[in-house]
This record gives C-alpha cells, sequence and structure tokens, in this order.
C-alpha cells in the first residue's frame, strides 16, 4: 500500500500573496481546428507496413541535418510534456471523470474543483499508482518523499487562483526517453503530478470557461535540453506517447487534449553560451511541434542576424512565453516569460507527503510484471512498459543490432528485416485500447506470443521468427489492404498458428497458406468492419484443418496431378511457352504462377518448375534459369 504522512506543514508568507498585482493575459486563438488530424495516435505513421520485400529497402536520400541546414548554428530544445492519466477520477476529488468528450460543459464538477471556500482535497491512489508505472519505464528514480506546492496566478481556468502541482520535491527525478527511430537517448529531468485547469472556450461574445477538466490528473514529465532539432522534437513526443500507452498511463490522443507539449528552444552560435530560451505552449499535435520549433528556431535566428555579433548592441532574445499560429506558420508572443517568484511557489498546507516505500515499488514491479510489460536486457537488468516488451521480444526472436562485418553482411540484413518487423510489431502493440486506471487491452505482442505458444494444452513451440514473417508481412498486409485496423482483426492467433503449422509440415504450399488467410479474411470482413464489436471476434467455426479440406488446398503428392498443372498452363498460355523455347528463361516463371493458380496453391513451385522445364525442352540449373 502507499503510504501517506498525515503531517502538515506550517506554512508562512502567506501575507506575500495578497501584494499579488492581476498578471495580464493576452487573448489568442486556438489553431486546434485547423490541424490535420494526423496526430492521434496512429503506430504505422512511422512503420509503412511491408507489403512487399521492398518495404525493408532504406532511401536512398538523406535528411538534411541540422548543421547542413543551418551551418553555425546549434539548436537546443527541452520540452514539457502535460500527458493526462486515464483515471476514472480527478486528482483530488472524488468526481467522477467526464468520458463523453460531448458531455455539457460543468456537468462533472465537485465543490473542491469549483473552489468553493472549506473544500479540501483528497488524493486519488490511482494517480500515485500510475506515476509510479511512469517512472519505472522511464528507468527514473521514484523519490522517497514527494510533497505538493501551490502555483499561485490569476486567470479563468483556476478557480482557486492557484494549481497544485510538485515543484520542489517531485514524484520522480532522472530517467530517460530512448527515440524510437534513432535510438538516441533523451534525460528526463523530472516528472511532477499536478491537476489541470479548465478548459477555455472562446466565442464572439467573449471567453467562457468549462470546469469539466478542473483537476484531472496530470503528469508533466521536464526533458532535460538534450533535442537538437525539430525532427527530433517530433520523434521525442512520439516516442514518449508510446511509452505511456505500453504501461497503460494515458491514451496519448493529442487532438483530444490529453497529451500536450510545451516547447523551450534556444540558439547559439559555435563557440558561443547558451542562448535565451523562450517557450511555445500549448502544441497539441506532433506536426505543431515539428513547425512550432523550426519557425521559433528561424525568428530568433533572425533577429540575432539583424546584427554582427560582434557588435556591442547585438540584439538579444526575450525571455517570454508564445504561441504558434499555423496559419501563419510564425510564433508570437503572449508574455514575458514567468520565473519560480513570479508563481509564488509555496507547499500547499492542505496535503500531505507522499511517501513511497521500497515495498511499494516492489508492488508496482510485480503488478507490471503481471501484465506482461517487462524484460531483461543484455546485462540482465529488467525493463519495464515499452523498453521491457522490447527486451523481452529480441530475446524471443534473438536478434540484436544488425553487423557492420563485410563477411556476415547476409546475416546482418536478416538481423536488420528482423529488427524493422520488430518495430513495426511494437508500433501495432502501440495502438491497442488504453483502458481507465491502468487497464490495457490485449494487443499485437499478446497475439503474436499466444501464436508461439499455441494451444494451452500442447508443448509445442512455434518459431517466433516464422510467425513474425507471416503476421507482419501476410496478415497486417491483408487488413491494411483491407482497411482494417488491428483490432478488428478477425483471425485468432491459435488459426494463424495453424496455418503456420500447416505450411511447415508442408501439407500445405506457402501459396495455399496465403489464400486460406485470405479466405477467412474475406469470410469475416462483415464483422470485423462493425466499429461497434469488441477486439477479440469469434473465430470461423470451422477448424484450419476443415478449411483445408473444404477449398482443396491440400498439397498433391500426385505426379499426375502435376503433370496435368503443368500442361493446362502451356496450353493457356502458348506465347510465353513459346518465348521460353526461344531462350527467354525468366518468362518459365509466369507459366509456374499459371500452375499455382490453377492448382489453387496445391502444386509444389520447385517441382512444377522441373515439369514444366522437362516439357519445353530446357535445361535450368539449381531451380534458376540459367
Amino acid at each position: 500500500m502507499l503510504l501517506v504522512s498525515r503531517h502538515v506543514r506550517r506554512q508562512s508568507h502567506l501575507h506575500s500573496l495578497l501584494t499579488w498585482s492581476r498578471l495580464s493575459r493576452s487573448n489568442f486563438s486556438n489553431s486546434a481546428a485547423h490541424n490535420e488530424q494526423v496526430d492521434e495516435f496512429d503506430p504505422l505513421n512511422d512503420a509503412a507496413t511491408p507489403r512487399r520485400k521492398s518495404a525493408h529497402k532504406k532511401s536512398k536520400e538523406k535528411p538534411q541535418s541540422v548543421r547542413d541546414q543551418w551551418p553555425g548554428w546549434n539548436i537546443v530544445v527541452g520540452i514539457e510534456v502535460h500527458a493526462q492519466l486515464k483515471t476514472r477520477n480527478k486528482l483530488f476529488s472524488h468526481t467522477i471523470v467526464a468520458e463523453n468528450p460531448d458531455i455539457m460543459p460543468n456537468e462533472r464538477v465537485s465543490l473542491f474543483d469549483a473552489a468553493f471556500p472549506g473544500t479540501l482535497p483528497r488524493i486519488n491512489p490511482m494517480c500515485i499508482s500510475l506515476a509510479a508505472r511512469t517512472a519505472l519505464a522511464l528507468q527514473a528514480d521514484i523519490q522517497p518523499r514527494s510533497a505538493f506546492d501551490r502555483k499561485h496566478y490569476f486567470y479563468g481556468d483556476l478557480p482557486a487562483g492557484y494549481q497544485i502541482t510538485q515543484n520542489y520535491a517531485p514524484f520522480a527525478r532522472n530517467g530517460h526517453v530512448e527515440l524510437l527511430k534513432t535510438g538516441k537517448q533523451v534525460r528526463i529531468k523530472q516528472i511532477q503530478i499536478e491537476q489541470d485547469t479548465a478548459k477555455s472556450l472562446s466565442s464572439g461574445s467573449g471567453t467562457t470557461y468549462d470546469l469539466n477538466r478542473v483537476g484531472m490528473p496530470l503528469l508533466e514529465i521536464v526533458s532535460q535540453p538534450d533535442i537538437t532539432s525539430a525532427e527530433e522534437a517530433g520523434e521525442y513526443v512520439r516516442s514518449l506517447q508510446a511509452i505511456l500507452r505500453s504501461v497503460g498511463v494515458s491514451d496519448g490522443m493529442m487532438e483530444a487534449g490529453s497529451f500536450r507539449c510545451d516547447v523551450n528552444v534556444s540558439i547559439h552560435r559555435d563557440g558561443e553560451p547558451m542562448g535565451t530560451r523562450t517557450e511555445v505552449k500549448n502544441l497539441n499535435s506532433i506536426k505543431s511541434v515539428i513547425l512550432a520549433t523550426n519557425a521559433e528556431v528561424v525568428r530568433q535566428m533572425a533577429i540575432l542576424n539583424a546584427v554582427p555579433s560582434s557588435s556591442s548592441n547585438s540584439p538579444r532574445i526575450a525571455q517570454e512565453t508564445l504561441t504558434f499560429d499555423e496559419d501563419t506558420m510564425l510564433t508570437r508572443p503572449l508574455r514575458s516569460k514567468e520565473g519560480v517568484e513570479d508563481y509564488r511557489y509555496m507547499p500547499d498546507p492542505n496535503l500531505p507527503n507522499v511517501l513511497f516505500r521500497k515495498d511499494d515499488v516492489s508492488s508496482i514491479q510485480d503488478e507490471l510484471m503481471a501484465l506482461g510489460m517487462t524484460g531483461h536486457g543484455p546485462d540482465g537488468h529488467v525493463h519495464y512498459g515499452w523498453y521491457g516488451t522490447k527486451r523481452r521480444l529480441q530475446s524471443l526472436l534473438d536478434v540484436s543490432a544488425p553487423s557492420s562485418s563485410v563477411s556476415d553482411v547476409k546475416h546482418s540484413n536478416a538481423m536488420e528485416h528482423m529488427l524493422r518487423d520488430l518495430e513495426v510489431l511494437m508500433l501495432l502493440d502501440a495502438g491497442k485500447t488504453v483502458g481507465w486506471d491502468g487497464e490495457v487491452e490485449n494487443g499485437a505482442v499478446a497475439f503474436f506470443e499466444r501464436a508461439i505458444k499455441g494451444d494451452q494444452h500442447s508443448t509445442h513451440r512455434r518459431d517466433p521468427k516464422v510467425v513474425l514473417n507471416w503476421m507482419i508481412h501476410e496478415l497486417l498486409g491483408q487488413l491494411t489492404y483491407r482497411q482494417l485496423t488491428f483490432a478488428q482483426n478477425p483471425l485468432s492467433a491459435e488459426q494463424l498458428g495453424d496455418i503456420v503449422d500447416a505450411v511447415e509440415a508442408s501439407q500445405i504450399t506457402n501459396t495455399a497458406g496465403k489464400t486460406l488467410l485470405r479466405h477467412i479474411l474475406d469470410a469475416a470482413t462483415p464483422l470485423a468492419s462493425d466499429s461497434s464489436t469488441d477486439s477479440t471476434h469469434t473465430p470461423p467455426s470451422l477448424s484450419i484443418q476443415s478449411l483445408i479440406d473444404q477449398l482443396g488446398l491440400a498439397k498433391s503428392r500426385s505426379d499426375t496431378d502435376l503433370e496435368e498443372w503443368c500442361q493446362r498452363a502451356i496450353d493457356e498460355l502458348p506465347d510465353k511457352a513459346e518465348r521460353v523455347r526461344e531462350g527467354k528463361l525468366n518468362v518459365i516463371n509466369a507459366l509456374v504462377g499459371r500452375v499455382m493458380k490453377i492448382s489453387k496453391g496445391a502444386a509444389d513451385a520447385v517441382s512444377a518448375r522441373a515439369v514444366l522445364a522437362t516439357k519445353l525442352g530446357i535445361q535450368l540449373q539449381d531451380g534458376k534459369s540459367e
């Protein structure tokens, strides 16, 4: 259990709050309506579905680096992410959160949320538990003691005139995010728990506020300034999305407002000290993060280039808070940047310290292990969440980074392809539904592991590499062709495993296996396309063996059948047969394809090639055209 001390700390300097002047706030339009709807978490956005072998080919175009784009300049970026925890209740009240985004404004508001005098906060333990999951997933250090502070500012979205956050004693420190594409590590400074503010609703008559969002639990994850480009900033946000979703902490839906970013940007020339940072607030899409970062770099560069750096009157960047307008592609100031002293931070007298013991940490670790969210690295260290699952699958597939040795190019390429397939599997899994209070549905990884294990009463274990190949290159490709998500996949893990078994046992050919897979998907497409159905569908009643018999897909071992199929192919494609006789030996592949079509995949392609060669009076070497 979590231990929360009941000691209330003595406060001082409360009178200083009375001397405050009201902070002026510039109104700005919300550009979210203009964002293209591409930032809802799309697991395939960065990993195109491999439909053909060419999916693994690398682009020859090398992306332009910052040094090439702006030579002589250095870009320094740090990001503050505000991730809304997906809990049924708010952070400091028992108010049920608004599950339906279309719910009427101010329907889910308690007296505490509205800051009625005399109401007191009560910590939601689930928020502490989910914060601990996040810290473990980011390999951060959970602090044995953390405390809540009041961050004072006067604005309409804060009924109490202050936000409850953790400035002086955050829940966790350190940690890192490993970027999905490059593997670069971006350090985490701290993770703190805080309450959300009201939602501003602008109209022609003014601004109103929806208090349904007040008091929603947030995790503010503050990075170190390790990011050096706008593209890297976007990759960091996408990577953090995947990590939080992997442990069931947040759904990461930026367009819904549950994952918002503030980007801090500074630039400086080579050999000069760090520049003044500015903060671009409330970016609600990855596209906005990338565009706003570039826009702010350009703005600062224009100011600093106005006068030579050697001049005594060299212009300076003002430390200020900005907003980004996607219509004009420009950042513009909102207000001067506040410092710690402006917010008058003070410990919250109504909330106790949060004490997190080693037993509490072990309890969360055991919980993640029971949910299949752990894995061991090469050094034996236990990883959690995204990294844990990735390490576990790497061990299962026996893959590592591709070798650079010239003598091992073939093996290195195979490893590279396997790692690519693993990346697609992980991104697919990140798209699974995140439930309430840490609940996570079974996703692509659970499907993959079930397909490997087979029937629970069987000791047979399938080759993970073969299963992964079928899952990524065949099943996923067919789902994409039918415009179905993986959650709508009607094929069960057991059925996929049975198809793999039939192919590996030479009961059916590889082509027949693909035909069987397509047949099942075609038969179940009406069910899979129904958005109201659950992600786990009832498989067709017939077993894979029954379908093989029904469709006549069993691999033929009869020489007579093969002779007939080959002769039919020659008769149906006389022009191609003649070209083969004339020496165009590669054309024989078209005849082999016709044999496979006639036999519905029951023919063995190698044997068919040999029979065709004999009938056409040509010689083939090692099964390939000379």
